[in-house]
């Protein structure tokens, strides 16, 4: 690559620039490369547009607005971070990648427009609020571990459970992927981890190239489509016979369904409800910011105090509040594995146990058993492959600032 200087000219004309609060958000919507920067440097993207060299916009921006940016320390900054579409005439991006700016989102976009649509968002918040009202006035309709088995046998109940947690995982992920198409932005699924949980993550970085205001109802999407599944999963106990399979793997979804509620107050493992607040506060760094408050607070690092000091005192009061949340958030995690996973997964493995050891002649017990066994391995490699996807496989795009 060339090295630049003030009589290079690029061209950067591609990058999409969205306000955030008191800065700017700025980054290549096919790449998914994001950065946040103030309004100088944003004064002096938009100079870069490949019809000038880096000095002469230096000194139009000096004489236009009085504002003086070293455009050789920023020019040389863009290329580090892949955000310039062409230097002194060379295409750094191809082609076909600057053609596909915007992904050809075909039968997604009318169908999410229909389903996030202002009079469906309504629905689905009066839906999840009868939701509540069900627990408040039929408290018996509240889950419990039990229901995450809806057979006699373990194998057969953990089978079901296992398709049914990927397939309402799916929908969860399927609901960001049509919101998202709504508003013009592709969407990526992929493998990851969250810390011992198995997830399908739908990766939404290309939001950030739209208005805020446009990425609140897709980072919403996936519990808007969980509460629909918690209400018809408690409404249907109504009319379903008691005891019967149909009724038990209604509980069974509901129980499922509302673990899925819980876990989006877990915001240290940057749930969706973790990018609505980090929206909502402007603020790109919520949760480095926050641990920082922790660490000086409780560890007292000395390292982490002088790191916080840097701060602005609007990040300062931010992070405050948001460490407070971390706390709770530690507490859900407790009550998650506490009340429903770790009673469900001792008593699905000790009862496998017992059956594979079981000196019953039916080789149907046996292999009830083991089916457990098999779904527990399975599992386990599925969360060894978030684990390569999330930290061990080099990344294809480098997100920056986000």
């Amino acid at each position: 690559m060339s090295a630049v200087t003030l009589n290079s000219v690029l061209d950067v004309s591609h990058l999409s620039i969205q306000p955030d609060g008191e800065e700017y958000t700025v980054g290549d919507p096919v790449t998914e490369n994001f950065i946040r920067i103030p309004y100088e440097g944003v004064a002096a993207v938009r100079l870069l547009d490949g019809s000038r060299t880096l000095g002469e916009a230096q000194a139009q921006l000096l004489d236009g607005e009085g504002i003086e940016v070293d455009f050789l320390d920023f020019g040389e900054t863009l290329l580090e971070l892949e955000l310039v579409r062409s230097l002194d005439g060379l295409l750094l991006t191809s082609v076909a990648q600057v053609a596909a700016v915007r992904q050809d989102l075909g039968w997604m976009r009318p169908i999410g427009r229909l389903l996030f649509g202002k009079i469906a968002v309504g629905l689905y918040m009066l839906i999840a609020i009868t939701s509540v009202l069900l627990f408040v006035f039929r408290p018996e309709l509240f889950p419990q571990y039990q229901d995450f088995f809806v057979f006699p046998t373990i194998g057969m109940s953990m089978l079901v459970l296992f398709f049914v947690t990927w397939a309402l995982l799916m929908l969860h992920e399927c609901a960001h992927m049509l919101a998202a198409a709504a508003s013009g932005a592709p969407v990526k699924l992929k493998l990851s981890v969250r810390w011992f949980w198995v997830v399908v993550e739908a990766e939404m970085t290309g939001l950030w190239a739209k208005a805020r205001n446009t990425r609140y109802v897709p980072f919403f999407a996936g519990m808007f489509f969980d509460s629909t599944v918690l209400f018809l999963s408690l409404f249907l106990q109504f009319w379903l016979p008691e005891g019967g399979f149909w009724f038990r793997l209604c509980q069974m979804t509901a129980l499922i369904t509302l673990s899925q509620f819980l876990s989006q107050l877990m915001i240290f493992l940057r749930t969706d409800l973790y990018f609505v607040i980090i929206t909502a506060t402007n603020a790109a760094n919520l949760s480095g910011d926050a641990k920082l408050y922790l660490k000086k607070t409780f560890l007292r690092s000395s390292e982490a105090l002088c790191a916080w000091q840097t701060l602005q005192p609007r990040e300062q009061r931010q992070a405050t509040w948001f460490g407070v949340f971390y706390g709770l958030a530690f507490l859900v995690v407790i009550l998650l594995i506490g009340l429903y996973m770790a009673p469900a997964t001792w008593l699905a493995l000790t009862q496998a146990v017992d059956e594979v050891r079981s000196e019953v002649s039916s080789p149907l017990v046996f292999w009830d058993g083991m089916l457990v066994l098999l779904l527990t391995v399975v599992q386990f490699a599925l969360w060894v492959a978030g684990v390569w996807a999330r930290y061990l496989r080099k990344p294809n795009a480098r997100t920056a600032g986000m």
